[in-house]
């Protein structure tokens, strides 16, 4: 009870911050040096700690798939340092390293969202033949592939910058792709497994891959920082990732509903029967 009060407060911070963050990055950015302050910088900041905190406190004991959302709340972890590196000491610079450190906490979050979906996948599909894994590695990578061809290379063409840069700038929306195909293989292999957990994970990739891949023309127009439209794409995608790990899965919902049955049931039973005649 204590956990899942401290995450209902947590949550409503990291909701609350987001909103604010929304509504700046609609009406009200620029209109003041302490809105840029209060919104941009602390709201922002505050939302991604709540987000990494909240899916923190998503590892339970009992939940079967806590090794999974351990993975996840680390990698969420990494980037959130990652993005407090950058936006404590790399954004004053005028022309921040690439990489850096801030890139190593970004990068970082993929691998560990592959384990967590790897984990969730070794727990729940058993049996499969090995022909049906081929053939979900293979629309894998056709997928991943398509989104690489149609939507990465071409603005990475357009791009200037030594070859670790291009390479760097390139590995964001080239690994949000790869996570994207592959929630979408584990839903069609597993059934989902979580109900809405796994559709949350997809959109929170689906997310960082539509903002990553705009952060690719800020360099071939010649701007260094992203606005608050493109963080507030970002910082949505973080809390949808983090609110994944609370939805219930399927299994506990039928459990809750025949346990609501059997509740019911003696109190059916306790009718008086009709007299007859």
């Amino acid at each position: 009870m204590r956990r899942r009060r401290l995450a209902a407060a947590v949550a409503a911070v990291m909701l609350l911050g987001l909103a604010a963050h929304l509504a700046y990055a609609v009406v009200g950015a620029g209109t003041s040096e302490l809105a840029d302050l209060l919104v941009d910088k602390v709201a922002r900041q505050l939302t991604m700690v709540s987000a990494a905190i909240l899916c923190a406190l998503s590892v339970r004991r009992g939940d079967p798939d806590r090794r999974a959302w351990r993975a996840l709340a680390i990698g969420l972890g990494v980037y959130v340092a990652g993005q407090t590196y950058w936006d404590l000491i790399l954004i004053h610079q005028e022309d921040p390293p690439i990489p850096s450190l801030a890139d190593a906490g970004w990068l970082a979050f993929h691998p560990f969202a592959y384990l967590c979906l790897g984990l969730h996948v070794r727990r729940t599909v058993r049996g499969v033949p090995a022909s049906m894994w081929l053939d979900g590695l293979v629309g894998v990578l056709a997928v991943a592939a398509l989104g690489i061809a149609t939507v990465v290379a071409p603005i990475v063409a357009g791009i200037g910058g030594s070859r670790i840069e291009l390479i760097v700038n390139a590995a964001y929306p080239i690994a949000d792709v790869l996570l994207l195909a592959l929630v979408i293989a584990f839903l069609g292999l597993a059934g989902g497994g979580r109900g809405k957990a796994w559709t949350l994970l997809g959109a929170g990739f689906a997310l960082f891959a539509a903002a990553d891949t705009g952060y690719l023309y800020l360099p071939a127009g010649g701007v260094a920082v992203s606005g608050p439209a493109l963080k507030s794409v970002y910082l949505l995608g973080v809390a949808t990732i983090a609110l994944a790990p609370w939805q219930r899965p399927e299994t506990m919902r039928r459990t809750d509903q025949a346990d609501a049955a059997i509740v019911q049931t003696p109190r059916a039973s306790r009718t008086p029967p009709r007299c007859a005649g």
